[in-house]
Protein backbone atom coordinates (compact mmCIF):
# COMPACT_ATOMS: atom_id res chain seq x y z
CA UNK A 1 0.00 0.00 0.00
CA UNK A 2 1.01 3.50 -0.68
CA UNK A 3 0.24 6.40 1.03
CA UNK A 4 -0.23 10.09 0.82
CA UNK A 5 0.15 12.62 3.67
CA UNK A 6 -3.29 14.97 2.77
CA UNK A 7 -3.70 16.83 6.20
CA UNK A 8 -1.21 18.15 8.75
CA UNK A 9 -1.80 20.11 11.90
CA UNK A 10 1.54 20.20 13.48
CA UNK A 11 1.45 18.72 16.15
CA UNK A 12 -1.45 17.57 16.87
CA UNK A 13 -3.03 16.28 13.56
CA UNK A 14 -2.11 14.32 10.42
CA UNK A 15 -4.33 12.04 7.69
CA UNK A 16 -2.98 9.94 5.09
CA UNK A 17 -4.37 8.04 2.38
CA UNK A 18 -3.83 5.64 0.30
CA UNK A 19 -2.87 6.29 -3.26
CA UNK A 20 -2.49 2.92 -4.40
CA UNK A 21 -3.19 -0.29 -2.73
CA UNK A 22 -5.37 -3.20 -1.58
CA UNK A 23 -8.31 -1.00 -0.74
CA UNK A 24 -11.07 1.22 -2.33
CA UNK A 25 -10.63 3.93 -0.20
CA UNK A 26 -8.23 3.87 3.29
CA UNK A 27 -8.45 6.81 5.17
CA UNK A 28 -6.39 7.14 8.91
CA UNK A 29 -6.22 9.87 11.10
CA UNK A 30 -3.85 10.68 13.89
CA UNK A 31 -4.20 12.70 17.22
CA UNK A 32 -1.89 13.38 19.53
CA UNK A 33 -2.79 15.00 22.60
CA UNK A 34 -0.92 16.00 25.98
CA UNK A 35 -1.87 12.76 28.41
CA UNK A 36 0.07 13.62 31.69
CA UNK A 37 3.82 13.85 31.58
CA UNK A 38 3.29 12.27 27.71
CA UNK A 39 1.34 12.04 24.92
CA UNK A 40 -1.85 10.19 23.76
CA UNK A 41 -2.28 9.18 20.35
CA UNK A 42 -5.27 8.06 18.73
CA UNK A 43 -6.21 6.43 15.37
CA UNK A 44 -8.86 6.74 13.42
CA UNK A 45 -9.47 4.33 10.16
CA UNK A 46 -12.26 4.51 7.89
CA UNK A 47 -11.89 2.11 4.45
CA UNK A 48 -14.01 0.45 1.94
CA UNK A 49 -13.31 -3.01 0.05
CA UNK A 50 -13.83 -3.78 -2.94
CA UNK A 51 -15.57 -7.34 -2.79
CA UNK A 52 -19.59 -7.04 -3.89
CA UNK A 53 -18.61 -4.16 -6.72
Amino acid sequence: MTTQITEFESPSRFVDEQVSGPFARWWHEHVFEEHGDGTLMSDRVEFAHHWGR
